[in-house]
């Protein structure tokens, strides 16, 4: 059964690369045998392939051109993904920083400004672990509400 699942994964992996026109990387797939080692592989590639050209690939996944489509592949011309790893890393600059952030966190919720936020912290992501990205802007966007108020105090 693992075997029939990791057949599966690589099937949808080389379609993925197939659409970015990424082959680059397939022998290195090949090598691991590792389940979360391949997808990792597949996360990065696709990553950095958003981040280089985010146009072409979304437009493309698609044989139809609809204006959500072109919203969001717009939208990923912004570099999200990098801009979200500028703002953790400024935030997480020092110890000091994260504990205000906390505070003010703790703060809003308590006299109802955000009563809907927990009570998290701003993650870094990190290569070797292909869910951290997702998460790192999951917390971000979370925390957008207080950007919204923050920025005019």
């Amino acid at each position: 059964m693992k075997q029939v699942s990791h057949f599966v994964v690589l099937v949808i992996i080389f379609s993925v690369c197939h659409t970015l026109h990424s082959f680059t990387w397939a022998y290195t797939i090949i090598q691991y045998s590792c389940f979360p080692h391949v997808v990792n592989i597949a996360v990065q590639t696709v990553l950095k392939e958003l981040e280089e050209n985010p146009y072409n690939p979304v437009i493309r996944s698609s044989t139809t051109s609809s204006p959500d489509l072109v919203e969001y592949a717009e939208a990923l011309c912004t570099k999200p993904v990098s801009n979200t790893r500028s703002i953790v890393a400024i935030c997480r600059k020092s110890g000091s920083c994260c504990v205000e952030l906390q505070n003010i966190i703790v703060k809003g919720i308590c006299d109802g400004t955000w009563p809907e936020l927990r009570v998290i912290q701003l993650l870094q992501d990190c290569v070797m672990c292909w869910s951290s990205t997702y998460n790192m802007v999951d917390h971000c966007i979370e925390l957008y509400p207080m950007s919204l108020i923050l920025s005019f105090i």
